[in-house]
């Protein structure tokens, strides 16, 4: 965790400098591709006129808005813990749990297909699993377990904040009996 947040109920909680270049990374390819269309729009403008310079332009505009669009999305990720409940935000979506129904927050891997992020994973009663994504860290695979194991007093922090925020919060998961199975194991 950067020593800039602490973990603490009411406040958004991510890493400011993963974030900071994240937004910086995204801002940069924005403005690259505008930089890359100005000589494209000068050479327009001199051939075609100055409508030419605004549509080559508007085109760049178009085109960097996802860039900018995902900056701005990463710029608010965090996670946030209070007395109405807790909420996730990643760069692409919003989740929202209630505080009595959070089980756990537990060091994993979120999000992607075979390589997601290192993060801590908070655990709700029916058993859906949510990647914090802006308290995570980026790295090489191989070196995952490190990660992870250096995420565990984050989550002891975190789990704590939920246990003075919710002191009747579920603790274990609903697990269904295998009794009933008709599956051959």
């Amino acid at each position: 965790m950067s020593p800039a947040t602490e973990v603490r109920p009411n406040a958004w909680l991510r890493r400011p400098r993963r974030i900071r270049w994240f937004v910086v990374v995204y801002v940069g390819l924005a403005v690259g591709f505008i930089a890359m269309l100005m000589p494209l729009a000068a050479r327009a403008s001199d051939t075609e006129g100055a409508m030419a310079f605004v549509w080559t332009l508007l085109f760049g505009l178009v085109f960097s808005s996802p860039c900018l669009f995902y900056a701005h999305r990463v710029s608010r990720a965090g996670l946030w813990i209070g007395p109405d409940g807790i909420v996730i935000r990643g760069p692409l979506r919003t989740k929202r749990v209630a505080g009595n129904s959070a089980v756990s927050f537990e060091p994993g891997v979120g999000g992607s297909y075979g390589n997601g992020t290192p993060c801590p994973i908070l655990t709700s009663s029916d058993g859906s699993e949510i990647g914090v994504w802006a308290l995570g860290r980026e790295g090489l695979v191989w070196n995952f377990e490190e990660y992870l194991e250096e995420m565990r007093p984050l989550c002891e922090e975190l789990n704590g904040l939920l246990e003075q925020l919710y002191p009747d919060h579920v603790q274990t998961l609903f697990q269904p009996s295998h009794a009933g199975s008709t599956q051959l194991r």
